[in-house]
């Protein structure tokens, strides 16, 4: 299982997070190379690596061996920091029901992370800072939540809230919390989030029995299709900062019919 999660600054490689070794560690791999490098291993599992604002640090989760985002409200999942330049981890903070962290890629942007209240009925959006740890709560939703992530320019933070609304997002204003609701036109069953680089469109995964098709949506609700994966159960993209690439991650589903007689 490879799962991308964001870019190098120079859009030259991609960090993803992948459980080739056993667990889930991260890796990076250059856009001309067949193999990748392990960049952070460990006994436990190491997922979501995102850049800092300022491009300085690499910032990823830690989860026991056994947890996987999302995390219940029982385990704790440390955030992490470490050099994009070299050296060893350092610890951001702690979270509770950990349910992703996402940055601004625009030098003194926020990062927030997400976690899932211990009831499980809201997930609650707070800022942090990579040195200095948690801030303050920005936003909350009530309902099963999907996918979620912070515009490039940190001013929107873009939230798929579940079954409740399948053609909708929710888009929360930064720092000040107002909210709005954005359609999806003629799409349904909404899942993960990701931004394009410009701020101007976010590729969105739609879910249905047949396929996953990865949606280009603008900030008006108009969609078109990237690309379709039948028989898949997610399919998801994550764009390069450059605008030229954009990395896709997607599952598909294999299955046979047996007979067996005088069973």
């Amino acid at each position: 299982i490879d799962y991308p999660n964001d870019w190098t600054a120079d859009s030259k490689a991609i960090f993803f997070w992948s459980d080739r070794n056993g667990n889930f560690d991260i890796f990076k791999q250059a856009v001309d190379e067949e193999t990748a490098e392990p960049i952070i291993a460990g006994p436990e599992n190491e997922v979501l690596p995102r850049l800092s604002p300022d491009g300085l640090w690499l910032l990823y989760a830690v989860l026991p061996k056994d947890a996987f985002p999302p995390a219940p409200p029982s385990t704790v999942t440390r955030l992490m920091r470490m050099p994009v330049s070299g050296g060893p981890p350092q610890p951001v903070m702690e979270a509770r029901g950990y349910y992703a962290h996402s940055c601004s890629t625009h030098p003194g942007g926020p990062c927030v992370v997400g976690e899932q209240t211990a009831d499980l009925k809201q997930c609650v959006f707070t800022t942090f800072d990579p040195l200095k740890g948690r801030g303050r709560e920005v936003a909350r939703v009530d309902a099963t939540l999907i996918g979620w992530n912070v515009s490039p320019d940190g001013s929107m933070l873009a939230v798929v809230t579940g079954k409740e609304h399948e053609n909708q997002i929710r888009i929360f204003s930064l720092p000040g919390g107002a909210a709005r609701d954005l359609t999806v036109r003629e799409w349904s069953g909404l899942g993960i989030l990701n931004w394009f680089a410009d701020g101007k469109g976010m590729n969105v995964t739609s879910q249905s029995p047949q396929a996953s098709t990865l949606l280009y949506v603008d900030l008006q609700g108009n969609a078109h299709p990237l690309w379709e994966q039948r028989a898949s159960a997610m399919c998801f993209g994550v764009a390069s900062r450059d605008g030229r690439y954009l990395a896709i991650s997607a599952a598909t589903l294999n299955s046979n019919v047996w007979m067996i007689e005088n069973f």
